[in-house]
């Protein structure tokens, strides 16, 4: 089911929540995504959204920069340690766009930013890492290492927002000390896509009519 705000390519499908809201099933072009990861129960809202359900804070609305995609404004990433930022990328030369895509697992970054974070993960000296040829990172695991790993923040409009290391590092059940990074490039494809590995962390509202 496509959930996206425009039509892409054939034009004669209708839109899933246009549709059911010309119906009279919806009271409003709205759904919402509460992703609980592997092992927990996800949900859906189809014409609204429940605050006081899923989400731990007030919300905060980012407008809707793409044209064919839910797309925000992105204005900095940063790699943190400690709480300290350890690598930054901002500014007015940085400053692009992020899109935020239900559909897709990992992150997906730029190939530059990609080996940026791989280099950063190696340069604790402990955590050794490979990168195959589909692009999938993975590193030695070793539970007490997690912590002086970086963590990924990105800034939307002003908002910061984080990608924790649980999300980021996942554990492989079939390979005792190894581990997967959840980020992945496509050679030649400079943008930012934010999947799954986001979305766990953030209860998300798409409004079709703001």
């Amino acid at each position: 089911m496509g959930l996206s705000p425009v039509k892409i390519g054939d034009s004669r499908p209708d839109l899933f929540i246009d549709l059911a809201y010309e119906q009279g099933v919806l009271d409003e072009r709205v759904f919402s995504l509460n992703f609980a990861g592997d092992h927990e129960i996800s949900y859906i809202t189809m014409g609204g959204y429940d605050v006081e359900e899923f989400a731990i804070e007030a919300l905060t609305w980012h407008s809707n920069i793409g044209t064919y995609f839910w797309a925000v404004t992105l204005d900095a990433v940063s790699f943190v340690v400690d709480g300290e930022p350890v690598q930054e990328f901002s500014g007015r030369k940085f400053k692009t766009s992020a899109v935020i895509d239900s559909g897709s697992s990992y992150l997906l970054v730029p190939e530059k930013y990609f080996w940026a974070f791989y280099k950063q993960i190696m340069s604790n000296g402990r955590t050794y890492c490979e990168v195959d040829s589909y692009n999938t990172m993975y590193c030695t695991y070793d539970a007490d290492q997690i912590k002086n790993l970086p963590e990924l923040h990105f800034t939307i409009e002003g908002k910061d927002y984080t990608v924790p290391r649980e999300l980021l590092y996942v554990p492989l059940t079939e390979y005792k000390n190894l581990m997967v990074v959840e980020m992945t490039y496509i050679s030649g494809w400079d943008e930012w896509l934010f999947g799954l590995t986001f979305a766990e962390n953030y209860y998300t509202v798409y409004d079709m009519e703001k």
